[in-house]
């Protein structure tokens, strides 16, 4: 039978109703009002093969601001101590450590580290988690983070999620059991107040493996107003195997790692990317950069208003209109065959006038594919100078290469003109070693040498059909 939780003022009293409804049913009812997180370092919440679902009695909290009087888990006050704010969680769930059937039915599995160190693991996947119908109230206003140094508290965040290792007694090579979930769901959720650290974290809690959650599900979610841009609304540090995302309007969206998850102990014999499924999302910034090409993604309709950025991953974004961003986030890394289809560039202008478009690049000797169908590239500036895309020419990586290709596109007519119109524009500037392939018709009347200024280096190679 559900346990049904009325609101009060103890830091207590929502994570024992947690505790008392995962030795029942699993499920936990939130009347409206306040229910206040615990303070402490370190401190999870562990979920066992029958799960958690925690709802409410109450109205849904959106849309934003709210109108009714939802359920609202709320930060307290100066829950971060200022001598030891970080990893000072809302709360952080992560799976309960293995059972003896599953350690005596493991299929034990060599690792070695990248420090040489041997281990023996095993991967389980169990228990589903859901939320749904709640007000998430970082209360970071109210912590005195602002007085910390920047990165101070940037892992506290208010709602974690992970797999977790648990070590294994064993009087030979060290074993872990890798823990993870089948799935987390959130939904009809609203997140105020945030800043400093993530409203919704997906990350591994103790040692990485992949993956660390099977289906990770987000719908109908919205975010008010961040007291602190450091951080995001919704964050990913570690991957799902599949991650769903629907429906949301928030200030951030965030995936990034700067290890590559291949490297990691992983469930299956052959690594398979993580799948991404993203419809209808509205956000101030969006940022992909899971290091590794270790992502594809299937998208449409995505609206970024301040700054998107995208490398390492595969796959396709239709009908979108995406904002790109100033200096080195204009940079997209190492695509894996990204498709954009019907995408809208917005490109910004700097403080000297200059249009620097987006830079296509490579790294690590290791190569940048992507396909631009139907696109259109407008920065919003009277007196254009610079380039819609920009490219440098790799000289120590010498496996760096490209393969970008441009159809149907529609660019800034004054760019690319030539005398005496705008002599130092261009529609793209192919200098990287690799293959770029433009619509004739695209370019219009402009003279080529002008539009698309080419590298003389004999391995880039541009075509114009």
């Amino acid at each position: 039978m559900p346990i049904t939780l009325p609101p009060s003022d103890s830091q207590d009293a929502l994570v024992d109703g947690i505790a008392q409804a995962l030795a029942g049913d699993g499920t936990l009812l939130l009347e409206p009002g306040r229910h206040f997180t615990r303070p402490g370092i370190n401190k999870h919440i562990a979920v066992g093969a029958s799960g958690l679902r925690i709802g409410s009695t109450g109205p849904s909290p959106l849309p934003l601001p709210s109108k009714v009087t939802p359920a609202v888990i709320r930060r307290p006050d100066h829950a971060l101590s200022a001598s030891a704010p970080d990893f000072n969680y809302g709360l952080f769930f992560i799976p309960t450590g293995p059972t003896n059937d599953e350690i005596a039915q493991a299929n034990w599995k060599p690792f070695t580290d990248a420090a040489g160190h041997t281990s023996e693991f095993a991967v389980v996947m169990r228990g589903r988690i859901q939320i749904s119908r709640l007000l998430i109230d970082c209360n970071m206003q109210n912590q005195g983070a602002e007085s910390m140094p920047p990165h101070a508290a940037e892992h506290s965040a208010m709602l974690g999620f992970g797999g977790f290792r648990y070590s294994v007694p064993h009087a030979g090579t060290p074993r872990f059991m890798y823990v993870g979930f089948d799935s987390v769901a959130v939904d009809d959720l609203g997140f105020i107040n945030g800043g400093f650290a993530d409203d919704f974290w997906v990350a591994y809690a103790g040692g990485p493996f992949h993956p660390h959650i099977n289906q990770v599900s987000i719908t109908n979610v919205a975010s008010g107003p961040r007291v602190d841009r450091h951080r995001a609304t919704l964050s990913f540090s570690g991957l799902a195997q599949r991650i769903t995302i629907q429906d949301a309007n928030v200030q951030s969206l965030n995936a990034e790692q700067d290890h590559s998850w291949k490297d990691a102990p992983r469930r299956d014999l052959l690594f398979s990317k993580a799948i991404w499924s993203l419809q209808r999302i509205v956000a101030d910034t969006m940022n992909f950069a899971m290091f590794g090409k270790v992502m594809t993604m299937e998208a449409s309709h995505l609206a970024a208003a301040s700054r998107f950025n995208i490398s390492y991953t595969g796959g396709t974004i239709a009908n979108s209109d995406l904002q790109v961003a100033r200096g080195e986030n204009a940079r997209f890394f190492l695509l894996d065959g990204m498709h954009f289809d019907g995408v809208t560039w917005r490109l910004p202008v700097d403080n000297d006038g200059t249009v620097g478009g987006i830079t296509l690049a490579c790294r690590f000797n290791d190569t940048c594919e992507a396909t631009f169908t139907k696109n259109s590239f407008f920065p919003q500036v009277k007196v254009p100078h610079g380039q819609l895309i920009n490219s440098t020419y790799s000289t120590g990586e010498t496996g760096n290469k490209v393969a970008l290709t441009f159809s149907k596109c529609t660019f800034n007519p004054f760019f690319g003109v030539g005398e005496p119109v705008l002599p130092d524009s261009a529609v793209a500037r192919v200098n990287e070693r690799g293959t770029w392939t433009f619509d004739r018709a695209d370019i219009g009347n402009r003279r080529l040498e002008r539009a698309l200024p080419k590298s003389r280096n004999h391995d880039v190679i541009l075509i114009v059909r």
